[in-house]
């Protein structure tokens, strides 16, 4: 059997892709980490820039962006979604649908496992914690990076979280690509709301089942621009998670309205087709079988 080699490409990733791979590991004899695709080996790729050709394509995350086009993946033996909603898609434009498998999303094992629990904090609680009857919600604002400044909430939200923070107790969690941050997990695993643009963290979010609501004011506009036909655009037109409108109507949402956030079953069908609740906390070991069979 041919070694399982994981490609890290770029290095601004790198703590991004360990987050993917190492609930893999634990399910894998063996597997080597390169810089570059190695010949005799099964390479694994996180993105489909530069892509030299063959190997498996394992996405870096679980937001559209028009990303993942037919063109861009062509060259790739082997393509592992995370749902039914990605491969129907997928295959709607083109991609051969034996090229396809779903495999769920291996970053949030570590949650569904249990190995990253949630801190003592409970939403309006008096039993856990230093929370009392009433208290402050905790809010992630987890924005994409602003490589398409349009589509993205950062860094314009910054002038807001100084005021926000009066409200809630709040969390800021910019992209980790190129920065100091690290994947956003224990964040999102203590959090009761996030908020954010066109995210990956928008669907983490709900496979956690937490509400979320959009940054609409800031990023709506732009992901119909920049987005068409993309599951984000189908996130802001179909209202799949709360939004506001304004700052305004954002605080509105997370003070006097606050008792009315909660997971929907709209929410809950949307991110069913994204990521399955069947491979949620065994991603790592499914991703890891599909490797080995290959």
């Amino acid at each position: 059997m041919k070694t399982i080699n994981f490609v890290y490409r770029f290095p601004g990733y790198s703590k991004i892709i360990n987050s993917f791979v190492r609930p893999i590991i634990p399910y894998l004899p063996s597997y080597t980490i390169s810089n570059e695709p190695q010949s005799n080996a099964l390479n694994v790729h996180f993105f489909i820039e530069n892509h030299p050709g063959g190997g498996v394509f394992l996405p870096h995350g679980l937001a559209d962006k028009n990303y993942h086009s037919p063109a861009a993946l062509k060259n790739f033996d082997l393509i592992l979604i995370s749902g039914e909603a990605w491969r129907d898609k997928l295959i709607h434009q083109g991609v051969p649908t034996e090229k396809i498998r779903v495999a769920g999303y291996s970053k949030l094992d570590p949650i569904f496992q249990g190995e990253i629990k949630p801190s003592n904090h409970k939403r309006g609680s008096k039993s856990e914690g230093n929370k009392e009857e009433g208290s402050k919600l905790k809010v992630l604002w987890a924005p994409t990076h602003n490589t398409i400044p349009e589509v993205s909430s950062y860094p314009t939200f910054l002038e807001y979280a100084g005021e926000l923070s009066q409200y809630v107790d709040f969390v800021s969690a910019p992209h980790p690509a190129g920065s100091i941050n690290s994947p956003t997990l224990q964040d999102l695993a203590d959090a009761d709301v996030v908020l954010s643009d066109s995210s990956s963290l928008i669907y983490e979010a709900m496979a956690l089942e937490k509400p979320v609501i959009l940054l609409s004011w800031l990023a709506r506009d732009g992901i119909y621009e920049k987005f068409p036909g993309t599951f984000e655009e189908e996130l802001y037109k179909k209202s799949i998670c709360y939004q506001a409108n304004s700052f305004t109507d954002l605080v509105d949402w997370l003070t006097t309205k606050k008792t009315l956030l909660q997971f929907t079953p709209t929410m809950k069908s949307f991110i069913e087709g994204i990521f399955p609740e069947r491979l949620r906390g065994g991603s790592g070991e499914a991703i890891a079988k599909i490797l080995q069979e290959v």
